[in-house]
């Protein structure tokens, strides 16, 4: 009888360790996509700042399609942004992130402030990032129509 119970307590132990290695685990790789989120938010800053098209594409789902803008006319949005506009300073609000599965929601405040305009022009955004092969990227909730004239 007390061999059994013993038996019990060491299953029953062995279970609690592996669930809780399971958390942990989960934990350290949400941490780590974290991370990485606020890398590709920080890289797209840095390709509007740089007016770098083809690293603010990569950044992007290729099948993007929301709100009735594609992930061309997206670009093509950008492109003619850079072209018009000497300098865009571009600043987003840190906000936090809310995971579900593989995406990722964040919802933001956005400012894009360019050469000549004393006001910055505000943007609130409601990002969906995706993680395909890996790798975050951007798959909704871009704000367009900030920076045409």
């Amino acid at each position: 009888m007390r061999f059994r119970f013993v038996r019990v307590v060491y299953i029953a132990v062995m279970l609690l360790s592996v669930i809780v290695a399971a958390c942990s685990s989960n934990n350290d790789s949400r941490d780590q996509d974290l991370v990485d989120i606020r890398k590709v938010l920080e890289q797209r800053n840095n390709a509007i700042e740089n007016k770098d098209l083809s690293l603010y594409k990569s950044l992007i789902f290729p099948e993007y399609f929301d709100g009735g803008a594609s992930l061309e006319q997206i670009l093509s949005e950008m492109e003619y942004a850079f072209k018009q506009h000497e300098t865009i300073a571009f600043t987003y609000q840190k906000s936090p992130v809310e995971f579900q599965m593989n995406t990722a929601r964040v919802v933001q405040r956005i400012i894009y402030r360019v050469a000549g305009e004393e006001k910055g022009r505000h943007g609130h955004e409601r990002l969906i990032l995706r993680k395909l092969d890996g790798k975050w990227i951007i798959s909704g909730g871009i704000q367009t129509g900030l920076l045409g004239e």
